[in-house]
């Protein structure tokens, strides 16, 4: 993980998860992850329509040690297993800013709070870390469930870039949301 300041691990342990730096070895299980089409309809990039292998390649070049990014396993606590990736990627060091992804893997782990908590991590980190002032991200506007989590996480609406993705034979509105410094720390108190 690239940090500016702190304890990195200060901020990587929650309530249900803990957050650690994707190694080589989960490339393969993300690239499996990939190919499930119900994660695939609900994210904004097009990450099926490649081979598992091409996947693994792709991300080995633009994941690994990339300066501008932290791309973490989200691990359940009970029992270390890898069951999702959350990100920031686009890190400007001078705006302070980044976007944030998250995805769990495994449709069963889907709903039990996992993702939330994460979130949750990742801001800590984002915000209290690596000092960053701004975090948006990017999400499909039939994707209602995520919609929630980053509303209950302190990600406030900020437009609709319309027509923005491209799924199952369809243009689909895209959501844009952020959450700046402050906001975070009032939302964290509440």
């Amino acid at each position: 993980m690239v940090t500016t300041s702190g304890d990195p691990a200060a901020a990587c342990e929650g309530v249900t998860v803990h957050l650690r730096p994707i190694t080589r070895d989960d490339l393969p299980r993300v690239a499996a992850w990939q190919q499930d089409p119900r994660l695939f309809d609900a994210l904004v990039g097009p990450y099926r329509h490649v081979t598992p292998e091409a996947a693994v390649s792709w991300m080995e070049q633009c994941w690994l040690n990339h300066p501008r990014q932290i791309r973490m396993a989200i691990c359940r606590l009970v029992d270390d297993a890898h069951i999702g990736n959350a990100y920031l990627t686009d890190i400007d060091r001078i705006y302070r800013s980044a976007t944030f992804g998250i995805f769990l893997g495994s449709v069963t782990d889907r709903g039990r709070g996992y993702g939330r908590d994460a979130t949750r991590l990742i801001l800590r980190h984002a915000f209290e870390v690596e000092g960053l002032h701004r975090v948006e991200l990017d999400a499909l506007v039939t994707n209602e469930r995520a919609i929630r989590l980053y509303r209950f996480c302190g990600f406030r609406e900020e437009g609709i870039r319309r027509e923005a993705a491209f799924k199952n034979g369809k243009w689909v509105n895209v959501l844009r949301m952020a959450v700046l410094a402050h906001e975070y720390r009032a939302h964290r108190q509440q």
